[in-house]
């Protein structure tokens, strides 16, 4: 066996997990009758560990999410693709309960990340109705 052999070209899998990851992150701001937002997340590498979030809920609440995985790289990518799944999921079921939609994401994290690997999670609720704002 060469070393030709053994080469494999990934170029076209990061590329692809670059994408993923900036549709992970809608950068688009979206306007409504109360609040104007929009969000931009620029990585020092292609891929890395930081991101952020805009979930709508219920009764005109707006989530926002800023997140930040230990390490760098497809590592950390890897790891807060995981996270911001399990909050967009965990918000679907724990509807105004956040101690356990947190509590939830935190034990899917933990369960699924290796030892030396963490992540902060901001998780801040916008209320329309009543202009005020929440953690």
């Amino acid at each position: 066996m060469t070393t030709e052999d053994v080469v494999v070209d990934v170029s076209q899998d990061w590329v692809l997990a670059c994408d993923v990851q900036r549709r992970f992150m809608q950068g688009l701001g979206r306007t409504s009758d109360s609040v104007d937002y929009s969000a931009r997340c620029r990585q020092v590498r292609a891929l890395g560990g930081d991101c952020y979030e805009f979930m709508p809920l219920t009764n005109e609440r707006l989530a926002l999410v800023v997140g930040d995985a230990s390490g760098k790289g497809v590592t950390a990518a890897l790891m807060i693709a995981s996270v911001q799944s399990s909050l967009r999921t965990a918000a679907l079921f724990t509807g105004d309960d956040l101690a356990t939609l947190l509590k939830i994401v935190n034990l899917q994290a933990y369960a699924s990340s290796l030892a030396d690997r963490y992540a902060t999670v901001f998780y801040g609720i916008f209320d329309r109705q009543s202009a005020r704002y929440g953690t």
